[in-house]
């Protein structure tokens, strides 16, 4: 009875002082696309009425662990990893675009290596190339070779899961190419790596997207409008201010140290969401792969409707 009152109590005192606040915990990685989500969260951009809680994780495989435990409500993800948990029932629902490439931010580059014989687009098949099996990663370079002339049943495909083991195997010579994301490829490139090609002119194969569990998003929809609202704010300021967020930056250690003053950020899209074209052609490739047993629908695992007018 007595922990009855004292809950009431407190009850009482949260909704004088303004209302329920709407926990979210974000899973972030150390990558570029984690930056409006810390700028939101350092200048109080998000909305009354949510608190936004960035929980920073050391790799995919950490994120997906606790986002499948319940312990995240959100991440910043891609299409194939929302396919992947979608492929038995809806788990996720992809809400907005974090991350397009632009003419002068790729966001993907396949590489070689400084060591070795020269290879060119075509000497690509029948050399050994770098990626992590059944990832973005190797889904755009199979679609990025493809483009290009090149057919990736004639490479080999070498998986190294871990981003800094792939570039030490590729500047290390270990593998004739690899490819790599941005900022690390540019760190390669500085050290000698030659640029095979990048995603630039093919921005509809690589984007990230921000991704809400199903549950929390029909339990506290206003949340997650709430939160995409902030995102918005913080998207806004960073293309406005590009020059001022150095700091913050290598501070969470999303671009190596190294880079410290030559790396210049790439401009964050303003609000959307992945076409179905894109989703159906990221579901044919897991399909095709034996990632999935039957074709997802597109409703259902990408949504617009949280996004403001």
């Amino acid at each position: 009875m007595l922990k009855r009152v004292l809950y009431c109590m407190v009850l009482l005192l949260v909704l004088a002082k303004g209302g329920f606040c709407q926990r979210i915990r974000i899973g972030l990685l150390p990558i570029l696309e984690s930056l409006p989500v810390y700028v939101a969260h350092e200048r109080a951009l998000f909305p009354k009425g949510i608190e936004v809680v960035p929980i920073p994780t050391p790799s995919a495989a950490e994120r997906d662990q606790l986002l499948s435990t319940g312990e995240l409500d959100a991440v910043i993800n891609d299409l194939l990893a929302v396919v992947l948990f979608n492929r038995e029932k809806p788990q996720l629902v992809a809400v907005n675009v974090a991350r397009v490439p632009t003419p002068t931010h790729p966001q993907f580059f396949l590489l070689s290596s400084p060591k070795g014989r020269a290879i060119g687009l075509k000497g690509l098949e029948g050399a050994s190339l770098a990626i992590s099996e059944f990832t973005v990663i190797h889904y755009v370079t199979e679609r990025l070779l493809e483009v290009h002339g090149v057919d990736p049943q004639k490479v080999k495909f070498v998986s190294i899961p871990r981003i800094s083991e792939r570039m030490s195997a590729l500047m290390a010579g270990h593998v004739e190419a690899a490819t790599l994301p941005d900022p690390l490829a540019l760190l390669a490139l500085k050290e000698g790596a030659k640029l095979l090609l990048d995603d630039s002119r093919c921005p509809h194969y690589s984007l990230s997207v921000y991704s809400f569990r199903s549950d929390f998003v029909n339990k506290h929809p206003e949340a997650v409008k709430a939160f995409l609202q902030g995102i918005s704010r913080a998207v806004e300021l960073l293309r406005e201010e590009k020059g001022k967020w150095t700091d913050l930056l290598f501070e969470r250690k999303l671009v190596p140290g190294t880079l410290a003053g030559s790396y210049t950020l790439p401009e964050f899209p303003r609000p959307f969401v992945p076409k179905k074209s894109q989703w159906e052609d990221v579901v044919k490739w897991a399909l095709d792969k034996k990632l999935l047993k039957a074709p997802l629908p597109y409703e259902g695992s990408i949504t617009d409707k949280f996004l403001s007018p």
